[in-house]
């Protein structure tokens, strides 16, 4: 991965021509990269089209759509405006399908459309995938400051104040916040408090980078009439046993909103059930058939924000909707509810 702007704009110039060759269908000579007036800014020319390409360092879904609402702004009448990263993410090529953004990456792949011109290219993997990456902002312990600040969007913070809602030091905190400033998820003012810029880029960025997986999870069943049935039956159960729980995923997304009805209970455990108390929750190890997740967090931060509801401990809702992304059955649906119904979100800056 190129370290600076101008190490990427000579590696996009020189890899450029190539990539739209092939999108094409034509000869690398029918394409040329020039450098714009403006400085972030290439000028191609692309088989009888012209193109605005402006260049970013990643794919991070926030400066993507920021950097497409000013290169709408400055890309001539005659240029057919077009962002550059070194790779696109899943992630954020959704960003862009819903935002209508034109795009290209380094490793070949893109998605333009415009009047007598259409590219699609996906599934070509990462050519600048970097060895020794800094850890994600959203890594385990670093994702509390996401939680965190995501169950109060409009709120300023501190570095301490941050630091003592979380649990992590100040160092840490201070770490994640540039990053995050950085890629334009949060934002800061003249006395270096920091507040979200948009809600909803934040939660999709936390969302993108999180693995259900990485959690320890015993998958097995409970005999019960229905979802609602047995999230009732597992409370009780978990309760006489002192096992400090709280629900997510499907059977919490319902009890907040009453959408998406739902087979699968998935509830994160304070600790790991021992085999007697296993026993006593009437638990059959195994996935066929598995209607139950016991799940050991890989950190306790997913308890932070915790409410009951109709009598049942649930994780905060951003929580419930970023453990939607590992669910099966309904989850598609019942995250864009959730979404939707009960998570403030939006552009605060």
């Amino acid at each position: 991965m190129p370290s600076s702007w101008h190490e990427l704009a000579a590696v996009a110039k020189s890899r450029l021509p190539a990539v739209l060759a092939d999108a094409l269908g034509v000869l690398p000579s029918r394409v040329r990269v020039t450098h714009s007036k403006s400085a972030d800014l290439l000028d191609v020319r692309a088989a009888g089209h012209s193109l605005a390409v402006s260049i970013l360092g990643r794919a991070a879904a926030a400066p993507l759509v920021s950097r497409w609402q000013r290169l709408r702004q400055t890309a001539g009448k005659q240029s057919l405006p077009v962002l550059l990263v070194p790779f696109m993410t899943a992630a954020s090529a959704e960003v862009c399908a819903a935002q209508g953004i034109n795009w290209i990456d380094l490793s070949g792949n893109a998605n333009v459309r415009a009047q007598g011109l259409r590219i699609h290219v996906t599934g070509l993997p990462d050519l600048y995938a970097r060895r020794g990456r800094p850890a994600s902002v959203f890594e385990r312990r670093s994702s509390r400051l996401a939680r965190v600040v995501l169950q109060a969007p409009g709120r300023d913070w501190s570095v301490r104040e941050c630091a003592h809602a979380t649990g992590l030091n100040e160092g840490h905190v201070s770490r994640i916040v540039s990053r995050l400033v950085d890629d334009e998820l949060l934002v800061r003012d003249q006395h270096r408090r920091f507040r979200v810029r948009d809600a909803g880029l934040l939660l999709e960025a936390w969302r993108d980078a999180a693995d259900f997986e990485k959690h320890r999870i015993l998958r097995g069943h409970i005999a019960a009439r229905s979802g609602e049935d047995l999230v009732k039956l597992l409370t009780e159960r978990l309760g006489e046993l002192r096992l400090g729980h709280s629900f997510t995923g499907l059977g919490a997304a319902w009890l907040y909103d009453h959408f998406a009805m739902f087979r699968l209970a998935t509830v994160f455990l304070r600790e790991w059930p021992t085999p007697r108390q296993l026993e006593s929750l009437q638990f059959r190890d195994g996935e066929a058939g598995g209607n139950v997740w016991l799940v050991l967090p890989n950190d306790d931060g997913v308890f932070e924000g915790s409410l009951v509801v109709e009598g049942v401990s649930c994780v905060h809702p951003v929580q419930v909707y970023v453990d939607l992304k590992g669910q099966p059955e309904r989850a598609a649906e019942a995250s864009g509810h959730l979404k939707a119904s009960k998570l403030l979100l939006g552009e605060q800056s």
